[in-house]
């Protein structure tokens, strides 16, 4: 018996020792009223109730909850506003933004117009592409390439022509101070008869003179033939002037006496505008 009753009293000291080590209530240990715990240094102590822990878990876990819900919904927002952007083909609200749509139109200025780009180098009726730009069309540019034949001294040679043979030129007419002037040269073979021909065939308003300067150096007696008129060059050479782009020949000159002589000379053309800009062209055979 007595050593029972010892036994007893240290086998209930060791389970009330472990029941408060554990933080479990020693009234659930022995079905009396449950002894109040307290809480560590650290704050981390168990509650006193197993409701009060119950509540202590829900909050602890509450925030973290909250917060990751936050994240979530700012993230699916984020690309839910792209998505929206990509469907409607509008442009993100960031970086530059390009107002020219997919036909290569430009907001406000339609390539191809008055003022606007050019289209692929072209610009709508009446309208001419200068510098990538399209402007108002005001007429030919008046740009003269032969700015060095405007006497007859420093005319532009056209070659040597045969009886028979013909050629043609063009050329700019600045306005009626500028004259543009010409030269060939026509051998006489002896074979075929030389039969001078002139003509305007574009230039409205031209005036057009020959003169003849032959070679053996005697002095061209030519026949003006009806409307045009006898005149002489700044260089004493004789010839024939024209109005209106009127053409002639000068069939009758001769450059000496003998019927069978060589009459070879250099014939001088001169073209004089009536009016400013006038592009021309002008033909000549021999």
């Amino acid at each position: 018996m007595r050593r029972t009753v010892a036994v007893c009293p240290v086998l209930a000291l060791a389970v009330t020792f472990a029941a408060c080590s554990t933080g479990e209530s020693t009234g659930d240990s022995f079905g009396g009223p449950a002894l109040p715990t307290t809480a560590s240094a650290s704050g981390t102590g168990a509650q006193s109730t197993d409701s009060a822990g119950a509540t202590g878990d829900a909050t602890t876990d509450a925030a973290p909850t909250s917060t990751s819900t936050a994240g979530e919904s700012d993230g699916s927002a984020t690309e839910s506003d792209s998505a929206a952007a990509t469907s409607t083909g509008e442009a993100p609200t960031t970086g530059a933004v390009d107002d020219t749509d997919d036909s290569g139109d430009t907001e406000g200025c339609p390539p191809g117009t008055l003022n606007c780009p050019c289209d692929q180098g072209g610009c709508g009726a009446e309208l001419i592409c200068e510098e990538g730009v399209c402007a108002e069309d005001t007429g030919p540019q008046c740009v003269d390439d032969l700015l060095v034949n405007d006497t007859q001294s420093t005319a532009s040679y056209q070659g040597d022509l045969q009886e028979g043979e013909f050629d043609m030129t063009s050329g700019v007419l600045l306005d009626p101070d500028d004259s543009d002037w010409l030269m060939f040269h026509g051998t006489d073979t002896l074979l075929l008869e030389a039969q001078p021909v002139f003509d305007v065939l574009e230039g409205g308003g031209v005036v057009m003179c020959v003169f003849i300067d032959c070679d053996n150096g005697e002095q061209a007696n030519p026949s003006c033939p009806p409307g045009t008129s006898q005149t002489s060059s700044t260089l004493g050479d004789p010839g024939c002037c024209s109005s209106n782009s009127v053409g002639f020949d000068l069939n009758e000159y001769t450059c000496t006496a003998n019927p069978l002589g060589d009459d070879s000379a250099d014939f001088y053309i001169s073209v004089t505008p009536t009016s400013e800009c006038v592009d021309f062209t002008v033909f000549f055979a021999y």
